[in-house]
């Protein structure tokens, strides 16, 4: 595995020839800025002499992949010690038990495999919310994970998909960045400072939630490294830089298009200051960047036309704000304290206003001192000064977009705010998700901080050896104590995921209801309940339903997360304590519900095991106008195709019309 992404991104360990972005060289690729004598990146050390140089050039590749294999495997163990409580039951144990976000993302993960095993549409889903159903595009779908987990996913059942995927997405998170940090330092800075990144503040908070779009960061660092191939590294960066940066681009839009959109946001200021600063870089390095840049943007659009045009058609776009980011914002000192929730040295929370899932932006102040005493000593390096900008104009992004002056006067303090304002699609982006920018750019200074430490200790920096090694020694301990203060406390809370009733794993369901079929299930499947999602996930999707907890667009534009029958979610509904609809059915509620049923084509009516069971029964037999049909299987069911009441009838067979 080490080896593959070595290969793909030519960031390869121990001398893989080509050099740093701030290591001057004569001809081809062009430095940022020149690196201290013996500060050479791990990766970018001076191949040996013609005799002997393949041999060498070999075993330092294999010495390579071997240390990145060890990093990964560390990454890897804390992973699984940071979420030991999925271990003893992986396939039935997961976070809320699979309710909430993680059921949202348990559902996809389960939609991914059937629509990649029967030939359908993944990015259309009217197995939820039926008849019309909803876009996987304007959803967190996670379609680019969902469809590799396919063996996972049919095998072993959604649950245990989803637990993978947030054991792997820290994990993979820092070793990704571990290998764009050994382009610019050694491996020992590299992989300690990757942990910055993939184990922050913000990916613990985001792991907490279970948002696998916002923690599986893996691709971000591999594009930073072949956008650094196609700019400055790569002789000719036309291929195959440039269709694997168009590539990754697509991918991750398919994981997560707020993490590519923020991420976009951040690097392209940076790489027209960073042109402004090196004209010289410029002027080399411009044809070939010429060349290789609409190669990237073309192979990009390619593949992300069908999903663009879905997301920016008029029956799934969403005109508003999905989730307002003028609520979801941090405070100054935010970047000092944190919630117990999920640091092991937390304080206090941020913002009341915050959920823990979303208070992630904590740097806390051993990590800032080390930032600015790295950014004092290697003030002469243009990417620790960059990284360091890059820091601070995240961090600033994430306070609150305008202050109230009173008199109805307001005071922008974001630069965000105005890219909301002005860039379509970018009102989406929550300030306090820009976190992870902070965390990537502050690992970049870090490692160079680290580095030069080290550096001072081994005693290869000019001065007194022992005023050097007091210093290296002191920064060090500074920068454990950084690491330290961000340590992973208390776990996310964990659950078994809904027990099936057997209805929907023995057969009963394929001999009792039609592929493919309408079904109305109770209780119904909404934010605060995904039981019924989790069922269908188990039947492997044999029917639709009007259910589901997806995002989809109002008649006006604006965002909604309930299906589209409102009566028959306010009847069939639970709350998060699994308390039904309890008041009095009037003859008006049920017209309406038993229209919204004919409406809907739903063929069928199911109630499953719930702790308001005889309540929605009760519901179930005064909707359909009579008991149900079958009890089999541990639910109850009515048949609404050929079963019609009078006056007021339901099903296919009893139009709406009929009821007025």
């Amino acid at each position: 595995m080490a080896r593959a992404l070595c290969a793909l991104t030519d960031s390869v360990p121990a001398s893989a020839g080509h050099p740093a972005l701030d290591e001057p060289v004569p001809t081809g690729p062009l430095p940022l800025d020149p690196a201290p004598r013996g500060d050479q990146p791990d990766d970018d050390r001076p191949v040996a002499p013609a005799s002997g140089q393949t041999d060498r050039k070999w075993l330092r590749r294999l010495l390579g992949w071997r240390v990145g294999a060890g990093w990964l495997l560390l990454y890897l163990t804390l992973s699984l010690i940071l979420r030991r409580d999925l271990l003893p039951h992986f396939a039935t144990v997961t976070l809320t038990g699979g309710e909430g976000d993680p059921g949202l993302f348990m559902s996809w993960l389960g939609w991914a495999a059937h629509a990649i095993t029967h030939g359908l549409d993944p990015l259309r889903n009217n197995f939820v919310q039926a008849p019309e159903g909803v876009s996987g595009v304007w959803n967190t779908s996670v379609l680019a994970l969902g469809i590799p987990m396919t063996p996972i996913t049919l095998w072993f059942g959604t649950a245990a998909s989803y637990n993978v995927l947030l054991i792997l997405s820290p994990a993979l998170s820092a070793w990704t960045a571990s290998i764009w940090l050994r382009r610019h330092t050694s491996a020992l800075p590299a992989g300690v400072a990757a942990l910055v990144f993939g184990f922050s503040p913000f990916m613990l908070a985001q792991i907490r939630g279970g948002h696998l779009h916002t923690t599986f960061l893996a691709l971000i660092p591999v594009i930073l490294i072949l956008l650094e191939n196609l700019l400055v590294r790569k002789d000719r960066p036309l291929w195959p830089t440039a269709p694997l940066l168009g590539l990754a681009i697509a991918v991750q839009y398919f994981i997560g298009s707020e993490v590519l959109l923020m991420l976009a946001l951040t690097c392209i200021p940076v790489v027209l200051i960073l042109a402004g600063v090196r004209r010289d870089v410029v002027r080399t390095r411009w044809r070939r960047v010429l060349a290789a840049g609409p190669v990237a943007l073309l192979v990009a659009a390619l593949l992300l036309a069908y999903g663009l045009s879905e997301q920016l058609s008029p029956r799934y776009r969403i005109v508003d704000p999905v989730i307002s980011p003028v609520s979801h914002y941090t405070v100054p000192w935010g970047y000092l304290v944190h919630g117990t929730d999920n640091l092991y040295f937390g304080g206090k929370i941020a913002r009341a206003t915050l959920s823990p899932i979303e208070n992630g932006s904590f740097i806390g102040w051993p990590l800032i001192a080390a930032l600015l005493i790295t950014l004092v000593v290697l003030r002469r390096r243009v990417l620790v000064v960059g990284a360091a900008a890059v820091v601070a104009a995240a961090a600033v992004c994430e306070v609150a977009p305008r202050i109230d002056l009173g008199s109805g006067r307001t005071l922008a303090l974001s630069p965000l705010e105005w890219v909301q304002q002005h860039l379509p699609l970018t009102d989406n982006v929550l300030p306090v998700r820009m976190a992870f920018i902070v965390s990537l750019a502050a690992s970049l200074v870090l490692a160079a901080g680290l580095a030069e430490m080290i550096e001072r200790v081994r005693g290869r920096r000019p001065g007194r050896l022992v005023v050097n090694r007091t210093a290296g020694t002191a920064g060090i301990a500074l920068i454990a104590v950084a690491l330290l203060s961000t340590a992973p406390g208390k776990s996310s809370p964990v659950g078994h995921v809904p027990a099936v009733p057997a209805f929907f794993t023995d057969g009963a369901l394929q001999r009792t209801v039609p592929q493919n079929a309408t079904v109305m299930l109770a209780p119904m499947a909404t934010v605060s309940n995904l039981h019924a999602e989790h069922w269908q996930s188990s039947a492997h999707f044999w029917f639709r339903q009007l259910g589901g907890y997806a995002l989809r667009s109002n008649e006006d534009g604006s965002p909604n997360f309930y299906p589209r029958q409102r009566v028959l979610v306010r009847l069939f509904g639970v709350d998060g304590r699994g308390a039904a609809y309890s008041g009095p059915l009037t003859p008006a509620l049920l017209a309406a519900a038993r229209t919204e049923l004919s409406d809907s084509g739903a063929t069928f009516l199911i109630v499953g095991p719930s702790e308001s069971t005889s309540a929605q029964v009760s519901l179930a037999t005064q909707v359909a106008g009579r008991g149900p049909d079958r009890s089999v299987g541990g639910v109850e069911l009515w048949d609404l195709r050929v079963h019609c009441v009078r006056p007021a009838t339901v099903g296919p067979l009893c139009p709406a019309e009929q009821l007025r």
